[in-house]
C-alpha cells in the first residue's frame, strides 16, 4: 500500500511512516457513471477507504488526519458547503481515481472500479444532505421547477458528472423563464439544487445506514470472578462494551454489572467482522473480560476475571528486557525495548487509581511509539517517565511492553536506562549490524539464528536486584543502509522471534481499545487479521455443523481471537 492513512485498512497506526509516496501516473477513465451512483453500497467503501482520514462525517477529522496535517499536508472535509458546490463530480471523481499525492492520499484506480467510485462520491454526498433538506427540495422543485422540467431529464448520468451544485444553482436564474426563482430564498435554491442532483442518485440516510450498524438482535454476557482470596464481587458497577471490526473501534455500549455479578449486553449487531470486549474499573483498576464475537450458537457468559488490587511495588519485576537495535541508518540508531512484567502477588498490582507500572524514556529519544496501546489508551506521559494506566494483574509474565524510538548516534553512545523494578535477565540484539555491546556485565554469546534472521546477543551475566540505572555502550561503525528487517513492519516480527527463540514469552497486549489512539495496520497485519477472521468463521460452522465439542470450540476460539487482537495491536 503506497499509505497507510487511507488505505484499505483505513486506521491509525502508532508505527506508521506517512513519508510521501512516489507520484502515480494518472489513470483516464470514463467520468459518466454507467448506473445510477448508489450512496448506500458507497457508505461501505467510504468506511473501508475514507474515512480513517476523512472522518465518518465526512468532515476531514479521521484518526488519520492529524498525523498527516502534521506533515503540513491537507485533509479535505468533504460536506464543506463552499467545496461541495463548486466541485465538479467529475473532478471528485478524477481526484478519488488518481489521488493527491502531494496530500498523501493514494490513487484507488486499483482497488475501486469506476462504479465504485461513484458511489463513495455519492455517499459523499448523502454525508452533506440532510433527508428533511431533500424533501423541502422536492418541494421547491415541485411548486416552481417541475411544469417546465421533468425529473426523468435532469436524472442523467451524464448531467450528474459534469453539472456542480453551482452550475445548477446558475441555471436556476438564467433567463427571463427563471425568474421567478430568484424570488426564492438562498436556502430555498440550494435544498432545490440538492434536490436535482439526488434525482441521478440514489440517495440513503448516513444516520440510518450507522445505526444499523450500531443495533442487531445479538446478545452477550460475561460473568465476573474475583480472584484474589477473600475478593469480593461488586454490583452496580459500570461496564463499558467494546465493539471492534478488523480495523478500529466501532462503538461503544455501557451498562451496569448485576447483583450476581454478571454483565448483560443485547441488541448487538451479529456480524462476524465484529468482536466485543468489556471493560470495567473496580478499586481504581481497570479489568477486561475476555473477547467475544457473536455467532449462531448461543453461548454461556464468557469469563471476566478481576482482582482485589495492591500498592505494593514489592510484588513487581522485570523477569526480561530485551534492547533490541533494530537498525542503524543516518547517525541514527532505530530502537526496541522489550519489557516481560511479573506480578508474584496474588492481587493486580496500581500504584494509584488508573496508573500502575513506570517506565522511562531516553531524554534524547524521538519518533516514538508502541507495539499496541499508546499514548491516551493504555499510558499517559510525564516529562521522561511513562505510566502504565493498566492493572497489573498477577502472573509470569503479567504484562509486557514493547516501546520503539529512535536515537542519534556517532561511532559510540553510552547507552543509559532507569529501572523502577528489579530487572532478573537482560541483553542487547543487534540483527546483523556491525555494532557491539559492551559494560554492565554484557558477554557477547555470538551469533543466534532464528529462521532467515542473525542476532548478535549480547546478555548480562546477571541481573539487578534492586531498581536503579542501567548502563552499557554501544561501540562501532554505522553501515550504509538500514539493515535488513529495520523496516517498522518487522519490528514486531523479529522482536518476538527473538524472545520466542529464548523459550520467553513475547508479550503484546491483546486488547483491542489500542486504536482509540488512533492506529491503523500495515499491509501485512491487515492480511492476518483477514485470515485469522475467516479461521473464526471456519470454526463456527465447523462447531455448528457438529464437528467439534464446545470445549475444543471455545478453546481454539479463544486463541484464534488472542491472535487477532494481538496483530490488530502491531500498528
Amino acid at each position: 500500500m503506497l499509505l497507510t492513512a487511507c488505505s484499505n485498512s483505513g486506521r491509525n497506526s502508532n508505527n506508521q511512516d506517512l513519508s510521501n509516496p512516489a507520484p502515480t501516473p494518472a489513470v483516464q477513465n470514463a467520468i459518466a457513471p454507467a448506473a445510477a451512483p448508489d450512496a448506500a453500497r458507497g457508505a461501505k467503501l467510504y468506511e473501508e477507504k475514507c474515512a480513517a482520514c476523512h472522518g465518518t462525517n465526512g468532515d476531514g477529522a479521521g484518526p488519520q488526519a492529524a498525523a498527516i496535517r502534521a506533515q503540513g499536508q491537507t485533509v479535505a472535509n468533504l460536506i464543506d458547503p463552499n467545496k461541495t458546490r463548486a466541485t465538479k463530480p467529475s473532478d471528485w471523481f478524477q481526484i478519488i481515481t488518481n489521488g493527491r499525492l502531494q496530500n498523501l492520499m493514494p490513487p484507488f484506480s486499483g482497488s475501486l472500479n469506476p462504479q465504485d467510485r461513484w458511489d463513495v462520491i455519492a455517499y459523499t454526498w448523502a454525508l452533506g444532505t440532510r433527508p428533511d433538506a431533500l424533501s423541502s427540495g422536492k418541494a421547491v422543485f415541485e411548486a416552481n421547477c417541475a411544469q417546465c422540467h421533468s425529473a426523468a431529464n435532469l436524472g442523467k448520468p451524464d448531467l450528474l458528472a459534469r453539472s456542480a451544485l453551482n452550475d445548477i444553482l446558475a441555471a436556476m436564474g438564467r433567463g427571463d423563464q427563471h425568474r421567478p426563482n430568484t424570488q426564492l430564498s438562498e436556502i430555498q435554491r440550494g435544498q432545490a439544487a440538492n434536490y436535482v442532483r439526488s434525482l441521478a442518485y440514489r440517495y440513503a440516510d448516513p444516520v440510518a445506514i450507522r445505526d444499523a450498524t450500531l443495533k442487531g438482535a445479538g446478545v452477550l454476557s460475561w460473568q465476573v470472578e474475583n480472584k484474589s482470596a477473600g475478593g469480593t464481587v461488586p454490583a452496580n458497577v459500570p461496564v463499558v462494551l467494546h465493539v471492534y471490526d478488523a480495523n478500529s473501534e466501532v462503538f461503544t455500549r455501557s451498562t451496569t454489572l448485576d447483583a450476581n455479578g454478571v454483565v448483560k449486553f443485547d441488541q448487538l449487531p451479529v456480524r462476524r467482522d465484529y468482536f466485543y470486549e468489556p471493560e470495567m474499573i473496580y478499586n481504581g483498576a481497570r479489568f477486561f473480560g475476555a473477547p467475544a464475537q457473536i455467532t449462531g450458537t448461543a453461548l454461556a457468559p464468557r469469563p471476566f476475571v478481576i482482582y482485589e488490587v495492591s500498592n505494593d511495588a514489592g510484588q513487581i519485576s522485570i523477569s526480561d528486557f530485551h534492547y533490541f537495535v533494530q537498525g542503524a541508518d543516518e547517525g541514527k540508531l532505530s530502537i526496541a525495548e522489550v519489557y516481560s512484567i511479573d506480578n508474584t502477588g496474588d492481587r493486580a498490582y496500581i500504584a494509584k487509581p488508573m496508573q500502575s507500572l513506570r517506565f522511562s524514556l531516553p531524554p534524547d529519544a524521538t519518533n516514538i511509539r508502541f507495539d499496541g496501546p499508546g499514548i491516551g489508551a493504555r499510558f499517559i506521559r510525564d516529562g521522561d517517565i511513562l505510566i502504565d494506566m493498566d492493572a497489573v494483574t498477577p502472573g509470569k509474565p503479567a504484562s509486557g511492553l514493547t516501546l520503539i524510538y529512535e536515537i542519534p548516534y556517532r561511532n559510540r553512545k553510552t547507552i543509559e536506562r532507569e529501572m523502577f523494578y528489579p530487572v532478573k535477565k537482560w541483553d542487547v540484539v543487534m540483527p546483523g549490524l556491525a555494532l557491539r555491546a559492551s559494560g554492565g556485565g554484557l558477554v557477547d554469546r555470538g551469533q543466534q539464528q532464528v529462521q532467515n534472521t542473525s542476532f548478535n546477543l549480547f546478555a548480562a551475566e546477571q541481573g539487578m536486584p534492586k531498581a536503579g540505572p542501567l548502563r552499557f555502550e554501544i561501540s562501532g561503525q554505522l553501515r550504509a543502509g538500514p539493515a535488513p528487517g529495520s523496516d517498522n513492519l518487522s519490528i514486531g516480527v523479529g522482536v518476538g522471534l527473538f524472545v520466542l527463540s529464548l523459550g520467553m514469552l513475547y508479550l503484546s497486549v491483546l486488547r483491542g481499545r489500542a486504536l482509540r489512539a488512533g492506529v491503523g495496520a500495515a499491509a501485512n497485519d491487515k492480511v492476518m487479521r483477514q485470515a485469522l477472521l475467516q479461521a473464526v468463521a471456519d470454526l463456527d460452522d465447523e462447531f455448528e455443523a457438529g464437528k467439534l465439542n464446545e470445549a475444543d470450540y471455545c478453546n481454539q476460539r479463544d486463541a484464534l481471537m488472542s491472535r487477532l487482537l494481538a496483530a490488530k495491536n502491531r500498528k
